[in-house]
């Protein structure tokens, strides 16, 4: 077995952080061996790895049964190792390829030495410039790709964010973190990639080769010719519909139809590979053959005859004329919505929510009506329908009207434009309740009963239960409507609804600090829910069990949970990473300096796989203020404070963007610049926060809450050791519990 060299940690100098994956962190470097700028890809999942073994299961509270699903998860995770990608980097040598000039070990972690990119990514946006200079990028970066396959390497995870120039703009294809030896016959049974990229029968899990690589490189220049995605919804990407976007200028259709075969649904329909693919799109784009196609006459002939260059136009949010009237909200609703909150901040949001909903009805309905379809909803669409009028039912519940943390069950309200990608997404219900779950949702809610019923319980426990995220209201009432679920999910015999319910119960448990009970009923739900295929519901509740662990500082469990948390949603709902990194990430601070800065890094890439998705499907932007928030706080725990007082000052922009006035995280956000300005010394600065955090809870009558506040301001003064400051506010705080009056400001 060869031993890898130890880096003398004097060879690199000037070493800044430039980017973090899933498993790696890169920092640009002056390494003083080789004497040139370069990039550090070092390891960060090792000692995550190592707490897998045997021997220290037991000190989890997971139970035996989970054995082998952590063996396979941890499985698939050793393949894809630092040191295996730099063995397959050492296969290759080719101008577009990223080149690995050194491996090592460097303060214990595995550090891949490659030249340094300067000039920049390539992203989704449509390159500047001719299109015959963005048609000589593509073909560089084909090249590169060609070269992998020639050495038999499947990249798996070709996109834009793996695309890098050097700094005379040359690109080169990076990021062999997911790619295997197309002879690896292990690593091949896995279906890594991201699911926007991926080709069709490698979503189907069918089979794969050269021609999934050459399928999302077909999207990635499709991208940088269009500044688009190639399908407008799910339902044109299955029927191979490319839409039908001009780029100025005086392109050759002839490029487009290039792409658009790459783009087939049918792997045999494709080019058979790359070498093929390039040289029909050298020809396409010669002036001279622009309207002649010499020696691939016959194949083109062929292909228009059987539809493979068919494309459609892109069809926006038009929609159908009844499909508002299928949600429930109006104006009088809004106003209702109001006058109970005492902010119309939910309203607009709530408003701004069901607008996009029924555009994206809209979409769904013209496309049943030009397939021949019934345009009722989809089962996503129709899941989301019924999860917006159980949020409006508990936010005009009596027993919440107290809970005014309404941003949290808003926010969490899913974005309606996943149903075009996904329209059969209603949750992981096993599939024969998702199909009893689609029959009915065309029904009257009112005469159905069963499965609607089980949503509908589900659905108001989890707005119920985001509306009291800091467990300071709807207690009983959640111990009620949980019981009444669990109950019910046992009279009809649904195994799924029955790991649902004990989900919430765990979960409710935790938010009153009785952890024992939490972790027990968790761990139960979680056994059913895999038992039944749910794994994103099992996911959850490893998340409530990474939860617990971060709280009692059990830095093993909190690694352990969170990775099988990531390795359930891996498989159906990668999207969800980014919530599985917040919550990774936040846990970790309980732990020691190390732990801690692991956990930044985790929130970090939390707040970029946010910012991702709201580039991809829009809307408010609530997620990412929540994930920003999160930085901030691990940020100011290991005394980033710069960072943090602007990492929480942009989250409070966020924020107010959807939710003007008052809100709890409002009030959270500006403790957390409070904190920020008083480690940095800005005295000025946290005098005016500090009044942003008193004046409002008095406003609003709180005085007991005021008088608090007071309490913690003095707190956080005599924690930097400003005990005179300090004091003064205690005297404050006490004054004013001694007046105990509504216009207790004055008196501050």
């Amino acid at each position: 077995m060869n031993v890898l060299q130890v880096f003398d940690p004097d060879r690199f100098q000037d070493v800044n952080r430039i980017g973090a994956g899933n498993n790696a962190t890169v920092f640009s470097a002056w390494d003083r061996d080789l004497e040139r700028p370069v990039a550090l890809k070092i390891s960060m999942e090792d000692t995550l790895l190592d707490i897998l073994g045997n021997e220290r299961l037991a000190d989890l509270g997971i139970a035996a049964g989970l054995q082998q699903f952590i063996d396979e998860v941890g499985g698939r995770e050793h393949r894809y190792t630092l040191l295996r990608e730099a063995r397959l980097l050492a296969r290759v040598h080719h101008p577009n390829v990223v080149a690995a000039l050194d491996v090592g070990v460097l303060d214990g972690s595995i550090a891949l030495v490659m030249p340094l990119m300067s000039g920049g990514v390539l992203d989704g946006e449509a390159r500047d410039g001719t299109w015959q200079h963005v048609l000589e990028l593509a073909l560089a970066i084909g090249e590169g790709l060609a070269a992998l396959h020639e050495a038999r390497i499947l990249h798996r995870d070709v996109k834009p964010n793996n695309v890098l120039f050097d700094g005379r703009g040359r690109p080169h294809i990076t990021d062999l973190g997911l790619a295997c030896s197309l002879d690896d016959d292990e690593a091949m049974a896995d279906w890594p990639g991201t699911r926007d990229y991926m080709a069709p029968e490698t979503r189907a899990r069918s089979h794969r080769d050269q021609r999934d690589d050459l399928y999302a490189y077909c999207i990635v220049v499709f991208q940088m010719f269009y500044g688009h995605m190639p399908f407008a919804s799910k339902a044109a990407r299955v029927a191979g519909r490319v839409s039908q976007i001009v780029r100025p200028g005086d392109m050759p259709a002839a490029v487009r139809e290039v792409l658009v075969c790459g783009l087939h649904p049918a792997a045999e329909r494709r080019w058979p590979d790359m070498p093929t693919l390039l040289a029909a799109m050298r020809h396409a784009g010669a002036p001279e053959t622009r309207r002649h196609w010499p020696w691939l006459a016959a194949s083109v002939t062929a292909a228009f005859a059987v539809g493979v260059f068919t494309s459609s136009t892109l069809v926006w949010a038009d929609a159908c004329d009844d499909v508002a009237s299928e949600i429930a909200w109006d104006q009088s609703l809004a106003r209702e919505l109001r006058r109970t909150l005492g902010s119309r901040s939910a309203s607009d949001a709530l408003d701004s929510w069901a607008a996009r909903w029924v555009a994206m009805r809209g979409q769904e309905c013209h496309a049943a009506k030009r397939a021949g379809g019934a345009p009722v909803p989809s089962p996503c669409a129709a899941r989301l329908q019924s999860r917006f009028d159980a949020t409006i039912r508990v936010l005009l519940d009596e027993p919440a009207q107290g809970a005014v943390n309404y941003t949290k069950v808003i926010s969490d309200l899913p974005p309606p434009e996943r149903c075009l990608d996904e329209p059969n997404l209603a949750s992981d219900t096993p599939r024969s309740e998702l199909r009893e779950f689609s029959s009915l949702a065309a029904l009257d809610r009112g005469t159905t009963p069963g499965m609607l019923e089980l949503r509908d319980r589900d659905d108001e426990l989890a707005a119920l239960l985001s509306i009291d995220e800091f467990g300071e209201c709807c207690g009983e009432p959640a111990h009620v409507k949980q019981a009444e679920y669990l109950a019910l999910a046992w009279v009809h015999q649904s195994a799924y609804d029955i790991a649902r319910a004990m989900y919430w119960g765990g979960l409710i448990h935790r938010r009153e600090h009785d952890l024992d009970e939490a972790q027990r009923v968790l761990i139960s739900a979680f056994e059913r829910a895999t038992a039944v295929g749910a794994n994103e519901l099992g996911a959850e509740a490893m998340l409530e069990l990474t939860m617990i662990a971060g709280q009692r500082g059990q830095i093993a469990s909190v690694d352990a949970y969170a990775l099988l948390a990531r390795g359930l949603l891996a498989r159906t709902r990668a999207d969800r990473v980014a919530e599985v990194l917040r919550v990774h990430g936040l846990a970790l601070l309980s732990g020691t300096q190390a732990d801690q800065d692991r956990g930044v890094e985790f929130l970090e890439q939390s707040v970029s796989m946010y910012e991702a998705k709201h580039a991809r499907y829009g809307g408010p932007r609530e997620d990412i203020a929540t994930a920003t928030h999160a930085l901030a706080h691990g940020l100011l725990v290991v005394g980033r404070n710069e960072q943090a007082l602007d990492a929480a000052q942009n989250s409070l922009d966020l924020h107010v963007e959807a939710f003007i006035g008052w809100t709890p995280q409002t009030h959270q956000l500006h403790r957390l610049i409070f904190e920020a300005q008083v480690k940095l010394g800005l005295l000025r600065e946290a005098a005016e926060t500090r009044e942003a955090l008193i004046q409002p809870l008095f406003d609003a009558g709180s005085v007991a809450a005021g008088i608090d506040e007071c309490e913690w301001i003095a707190g956080t003064y005599a924690q930097e050791g400003d005990t005179t400051v300090a004091e003064e506010w205690r005297i404050k705080g006490r004054r004013a519990a001694e007046l105990l009056k509504p216009d207790m400001p004055d008196a501050l």
